[in-house]
């Protein structure tokens, strides 16, 4: 009995393991092949549309659907202390009918510094400027935890009141989803998205 119940204490370990190794496995790549895709045309009632950003085309993506969308006002998120919008502008190559519609109807959020930040930034500006339906536009593998992050916040959390949410995220170009396993700068990017959605899943961060 004491031959049989030390391989039992040395073998349940091992075990749990392997099995918790497998369920996160499962776990991303359910996370990698679920990620969100842009719908065919963007919701007509929207008034507002608010960019977090983090690269990614995220910008000049927001800046399209601006114009051809009912919204007539845009909010870049986290952009930080040292940005301004010429330099912005500037370094999105922007020019013509691009320049002037950034130049008059995008403001930037210098005080976001995570995607709690960003849902926060973006309650505060559409309250003040009385919006009801805001489009969030985001990197498709960080929608998940911004859009978990934005319906924590009290502004967005009823569907009956407060402000309204669509999701619109954009997919990198570099992103190849159907085969993420082939490059280790997918992998490391897409592991660290999933373990940060965990934690915000868990309200660790």
């Amino acid at each position: 009995m004491k031959v049989f119940s030390s391989q039992q204490k040395f073998i349940n370990p091992v075990l749990c393991v392997l099995i918790a190794i497998g369920v996160i496995a499962g776990l991303f790549q359910h996370f990698v092949l679920t990620l969100p895709i842009p719908p065919k045309m963007p919701p007509h009632q929207i008034d507002g549309i608010v960019v977090a950003t983090g690269g990614q085309g995220r910008i000049n993506e927001g800046l399209r659907l601006l114009g051809e969308t009912r919204a007539d006002t845009m909010l870049i998120t986290g952009v930080g202390t040292d940005a301004s919008k010429g330099a912005l502008a500037t370094a999105l190559s922007l020019f013509g009918d691009d320049l002037t519609q950034f130049t008059c109807c995008v403001e930037l959020d210098i005080t976001a510094q995570d995607t709690s930040g960003n849902a926060a930034a973006a309650a505060r500006w559409a309250a003040d400027n009385n919006l009801e339906h805001l489009l969030l536009v985001t990197a498709n593998y960080h929608m998940p935890r911004a859009k978990l992050a934005f319906l924590r916040h009290p502004s967005f959390t009823s569907k009956n009141a407060g402000i309204q949410l669509s999701y619109w995220p954009v997919i990198p170009e570099d992103l190849n989803q159907g085969n993420w396993y082939t490059s280790w700068a997918q992998i490391r990017l897409l592991g660290r998205e999933f373990a940060k959605y965990t934690l915000a899943w868990l309200h660790l961060i």
